[in-house]
């Protein structure tokens, strides 16, 4: 992460810009923020850590792997079981390895 230090006589219109609105409330799946850099993704933690507290019971249970496993990916809230599910599918449909950053 790089962290600037500017003088206020230094703050112009091409330094200082307004974040994209997705990335000031926030969206549930962290593809679809118009600014994907670390401040953004942070931030988005961030708020869905306030918003949910990181409630984790029930989410691996196998009731969610049912779930997640008859759909595709983006038809439902991101989850691990969705990630999962798509990259063994594309695995074995296009037969290359797969890397995902969780």
């Amino acid at each position: 992460m790089q962290v600037m230090c500017l003088q206020r006589e230094e703050l112009n219109r091409e330094t200082v810009y307004p974040m994209h609105p997705s990335s000031i409330n926030g969206v549930e799946d962290m593809s679809t923020l118009a600014e994907l850099h670390e401040a953004a993704i942070m931030h988005n933690l961030f708020l869905r850590y306030q918003k949910n507290n990181i409630y984790i019971a029930g989410l691996y249970d196998s009731t969610a792997v049912d779930l997640y496993s008859k759909h595709q990916m983006g038809e439902l809230p991101p989850h691990i079981f969705a990630v999962a599910n798509e990259c063994y599918r594309c695995l074995w449909k296009r037969h290359d390895s797969q890397c995902v950053l969780i």
